[in-house]
């Protein structure tokens, strides 16, 4: 697809609107601007309609440790103390909602509410307005933004989780990326390694799956586009940014826990729940899953828990990991099979995921309709890859 210029796609003529949506014509900003404020309407709705004093899980425990003073703790049970089981930024957003206005509060929940509905809903923006510098037709653009908008799937998270995790700002700034790379003009600019290794920096420590791939976007982007000074531009902006992030982190790891974790502290932990023989079995996955959170998350498990605070966070993680390796190399066949069925429940995620992580209502709908996106973007991105690769190969004929 060919890249169209950001500040070229639109007529000066059209509306400030138009210009958010990134839409031309009147028809299509009218209906996405309506499909936009009932989408807010849904997510607000679900967010001050519910109870207020249900936690959301690890995050929002840290949220509320460092509201009352007793900073990054308390990720698995209150009286925990210092965790690295998540990295800072988006439990100390939360934090200091809780801190400014009360911990669990109708207006913390408000405040929660609309800092995870932006992060949500500008995302689904931001990946329009890059999807218009590829080329995509408006149509196709315009029927995205009324999935997500009017259809949506993960509402709870949306609408309040993602308040609080950090997967919501993850996404934002993935697809701030994405405008970035795509927006050949600004690219040229001299403002933009450092624009970019900022935003790329950013991305790793929120999420560092996230910020590797915002890397390797970036290097494959522009390795043949910036002259080496831009590159040590770029460089040497995300490298201080990343030490100034990480290295206070990791000190703060080596003094509170002992072991400077970098990042986070719970890879083993992850690790070991995706490595789990029984999900390959003819038990329902969902009991299959839960069995294993109760044995060895210190959430869910007093005796993991009470093992976890005896021998401390990071080597109870570490453990779990050498566990999980050790079972790997035992059963690469099965790993392969493992690997395969969470691949698999990325793009077209199974009812039980809804029935673990949601209610148990509509989940059969919920994984249908998550399945149908998730396989035609899937289908989508392959279609354009392939279309792409043919139109370099005609060019260079």
């Amino acid at each position: 697809m060919r890249a169209i210029p950001a500040r070229g796609l639109l007529p000066k003529s059209e509306t400030l609107l138009s210009r958010i949506l990134y839409l031309t014509g009147r028809r299509d900003v009218i209906g996405v601007s309506l499909a936009v404020l009932i989408g807010i309407s849904l997510r607000y709705g679900w967010a001050l309609t519910r109870p207020i004093d249900v936690e959301f899980g690890e995050a929002d425990r840290v949220a509320i440790a460092v509201a009352n003073g007793r900073g990054f703790a308390d990720a698995y049970r209150v009286g925990q103390g210092p965790t690295a089981h998540l990295l800072p930024i988006s439990p100390a957003i939360a934090g200091t909602i809780y801190s400014a206005v009360g911990i669990h509060t109708q207006a913390s929940q408000f405040l929660i509410a609309t800092w995870s509905i932006i992060l949500t809903l500008g995302s689904y923006l931001l990946f329009n307005r890059a999807f218009a510098q590829m080329g995509v037709s408006q149509g196709a653009r315009v029927s995205s933004l009324l999935s997500l908008f009017l259809v949506p799937i993960y509402l709870g998270q949306e609408a309040m989780v993602l308040g609080v995790w950090e997967g919501g700002l993850a996404v934002f700034l993935a697809a701030a990326v994405l405008v970035q790379l795509t927006d050949f003009k600004s690219l040229r600019t001299p403002r933009a390694p450092f624009w970019i290794g900022a935003t790329d920096a950013l991305s790793f420590f929120v999420n560092p799956l996230v910020g590797v791939a915002a890397f390797g976007a970036t290097a494959v982007t522009v390795v043949r586009l910036w002259p080496p000074r831009k590159m040590l531009a770029f460089a040497g902006t995300a490298a201080i940014l990343l030490a100034c992030m990480v290295g206070p982190w990791a000190l703060r790891n080596k003094q509170l826990l002992g072991s400077a974790v970098l990042t986070r502290s719970n890879g083993g932990l992850e690790l070991s729940l995706a490595t789990n023989p029984e999900m390959l079995t003819a038990r329902p996955h969902d009991d299959a899953f839960l069995e294993r959170l109760e044995k060895i998350h210190p959430t869910n498990s007093a005796a993991a828990y009470r093992e976890m605070k005896s021998v401390g966070e990071i080597a109870y993680s570490n453990r779990l990991g050498f566990q999980a390796w050790k079972w790997i190399k035992a059963h690469p066949a099965d790993e392969a099979r493992l690997m395969v069925f969470h691949l698999r429940n990325t793009f077209a995620p199974q009812p039980w995921i809804f029935r673990v992580w949601s209610t148990k209502t509509g989940a059969g709908v919920r994984s249908g309709l998550a399945s149908l996106f998730g396989i035609l973007g899937l289908l989508w991105i392959i279609l354009n890859l392939a279309r792409s690769r043919n139109d370099r190969a005609s060019l260079a004929v």
